[in-house]
């Protein structure tokens, strides 16, 4: 990526990182932003336990992290592969996650009309 195409996204990834501990000048600086988490929220106490050992990493490398794991695996390949918590308990998990790590959260979506809730607790929407 160009420098000034890399600068740009990270100017418009700004937005999301204000009162998260980032400051833009060093922001602006980092080789990359790390996106890292469980695959599945599994449930809040293991999301968190996960989010709080990234957290500890990401600062030693002082790297910039966004929280990313799915409120559902509807793409496994086995049906009695786990899945998911339920949607309204993931979600939950995330918005706690978000909120006690104070950290920009990811997830993904496979049905439109699950953006709005699914918004409530994630910056970032992946289809």
């Amino acid at each position: 990526m160009r420098m000034g195409t890399r600068k740009k996204t990270l100017q418009s990834l700004w937005k999301t990182f204000e009162g998260v501990g980032y400051d833009r000048s060093s922001l602006l600086k980092v080789p990359f932003v790390l996106f890292c988490g469980p695959n599945v929220v599994e449930s809040t106490d293991h999301l968190l336990r996960m989010g709080s050992e990234i957290k500890l990493i990401a600062t030693k490398l002082g790297l910039p992290w966004i929280l990313k794991s799915s409120f559902d695996k509807a793409n496994r390949t086995s049906p009695s592969s786990f899945r998911s918590i339920g949607f309204e308990r993931a979600l939950a998990s995330l918005r706690e996650a978000r909120l006690v790590l104070n950290v920009p959260i990811v997830t993904d979506i496979h049905e439109s009309v699950l953006t709005a809730d699914i918004s409530k607790s994630s910056q970032f929407l992946i289809s």
